[in-house]
């Protein structure tokens, strides 16, 4: 469970104050509240609280104090990351209390695995997307989506249509999406390919 405490300060220098303190803004707000909380919270905690493979689509429980000592338990999800453009440092957190029959957008990390024999055999590999884009309630959210490219031939191409989804998990985009595909044509001797030629995706 993570642990939030409602901002004692709504000013931009409460946010600098935070700062200083080792202390990040965050808000929570979603299904059964009126009024979004403005809380702060310490970053390493958030971090130990993401330390799961699911990482930033993963559900966990709030407990928010709130200043005038009451303690709230809220179950939510990360609606926005926002982090520093050059430090890894946490700059805002925006957390989504939700409703577990609702089902939201998320993105899932789209991986490969093995030697596809197109590639042995001379052609080039082209990935079309690192992360897939899906609806599902928050609880079901995939880890991951892994592919084994290995008996992918030259001309060959795996599609959105062709992956595993769990049961209430669906692709937002058309069946006939590119994912993965081995360029036709054989590379020449410097590595690069004798002719350019290109997949359409959708």
């Amino acid at each position: 469970m993570l642990k939030v405490y409602e901002k004692k300060g709504l000013k931009k220098g409460y946010n600098r104050k935070l700062k200083e303190e080792n202390l990040i803004p965050a808000v929570v707000y979603g299904v059964g509240i009126d009024k979004t909380i403005a809380v702060e919270l310490n970053p390493s905690d958030f971090v130990k609280t993401i330390n799961n493979p699911k990482r930033y689509n993963s559900t966990f429980d709030v407990e928010i104090t709130r200043l005038d000592g009451k303690i709230e338990i809220k179950r939510v999800f990360l609606k926005s990351v926002q982090k520093h453009p050059f430090k890894d440092e946490y700059v805002h957190l925006d957390f989504y209390v939700y409703n577990p029959t609702e089902k939201h957008v998320f993105q899932v990390p789209f991986k490969t695995i093995g030697r596809a024999e197109g590639v042995i055999a001379g052609g080039k590999l082209k990935v079309a997307l690192k992360k897939i884009k899906i609806s599902a309630v928050p609880d079901m959210i995939p880890e991951e989506f892994i592919c084994d490219i290995t008996s992918l031939q030259r001309g060959g191409v795996i599609r959105i249509s062709d992956l595993q989804y769990p049961e209430g998990v669906i692709p937002m985009y058309s069946a006939s999406q590119a994912l993965v595909s081995v360029s036709s044509l054989k590379l020449g001797p410097n590595g690069v390919e004798n002719k350019t030629e290109e997949l359409v995706f959708d």
